[in-house]
């Protein structure tokens, strides 16, 4: 699967409440806007080999991606529009599946390690005396 992703925004926010500002949020943000664009490639491939009509034995190579994105919240800074890198993950995985003795037991074994290039977070933030959630 082949993923292209076009990405852009516009955050803006102005008070009718008046020009005082409440702790932690303030009357008016200004604009603040960001695009940025990114592609990633992702899929699954696992043969398998039966060994004998009990015995399978198995791989599989598993690649994801989740494209980039910007951590939009009420109380953005001027610096909050750097946008948050895509995420991938490579999977890989072996094993062995088996039924035994007369169908009685079964024994399946597996081996396997993902690994996330760019893995995206939230995290808690304090921005202006209150807590918010930023993509990072």
């Amino acid at each position: 699967r082949y993923t292209e992703d076009d990405l852009s925004f516009y955050h803006s926010r102005v008070s009718t409440a008046g020009a005082v500002d409440i702790p932690g949020v303030r009357a008016t943000r200004p604009l603040n806007v960001g695009e940025t664009n990114d592609s990633g490639i992702s899929g699954r491939i696992g043969p398998q080999f039966d060994i004998t009509d009990d015995v399978m034995v198995y791989a599989t190579y598993s690649r994801g991606y989740k494209g980039p994105a910007y951590s939009a919240f009420f109380n953005m800074q001027a610096f909050d529009n750097q946008a948050v890198a895509a995420e991938e993950s490579d999977a890989y995985e072996i094993g062995l599946k088996s039924t035994l003795l007369d169908d009685r037991l079964r024994l399946n074994l597996a081996l396997f390690d993902t690994q996330f290039p760019g893995y995206q977070a939230n995290i808690a933030d304090i921005v202006g005396g209150v807590v918010v959630t930023r993509l990072i």
